[in-house]
């Protein structure tokens, strides 16, 4: 069976900058970034296990960026809450670092969670495949009735108690 492409999250419009190397082990911070590059539609797609953070060109709908979600692939700046550095692959072994930034946190707080979504059902995936291997490990039974085999059912239960209810009184004495 094929695995389904989702889309986790979308944004119309999202600003991309050049990004400066890092000076220190502070993080990137958004305040050094240089001028915006481009306006961009952010998408989050989720195929089976991968994920992916795609920028498509917001006239053409043409595809500007891919950036695969791995280990250090996506982070946050260190002095915002709503922009965010990407490590987009180029070549075979070099990639570029793109920082994005949306308008408002909201937009911010939703591509956040749409990455810990995707993480959080890789994990969810993970535990069913282990609790899978629980239920193989036991020998099967045959509980079927052999044949000529005959079960004996009592219903209603002994018969020789009577059960006596007491009297009522009909009124006044």
């Amino acid at each position: 069976m094929a695995d389904i492409e989702r889309e986790l999250c979308r944004i119309d419009q999202c600003h991309v900058f050049r990004v400066p190397p890092r000076t220190g082990a502070g993080g990137y911070r958004a305040s050094e970034w240089g001028e915006q590059i481009k306006v961009v539609q952010l998408r989050v797609l989720e195929k089976g296990a991968m994920c992916m953070v795609a920028l498509f060109d917001t006239t053409t709908q043409a595809l500007y960026a891919r950036c695969p979600v791995k280990e250090g692939a996506v982070e946050r700046a260190s002095d915002s809450t709503r922009y965010f550095v990407l490590r987009v692959p180029v070549q075979k072994d070099k990639h570029a670092f793109l920082g994005i930034a949306f308008k408002t946190r909201d937009e911010a707080f939703d591509f956040n969670v749409a990455l810990s979504d995707h993480q959080k059902n890789i994990d969810r995936e993970a535990k069913l495949a282990a609790n899978e291997s629980l239920f193989e490990t036991g020998p099967t039974r045959d509980f079927r009735i052999a044949e000529g085999q005959k079960i004996h059912i009592n219903i209603g239960g002994d018969s020789s108690r009577k059960k006596t209810r007491p009297k009522r009184g009909g009124g006044a004495s």
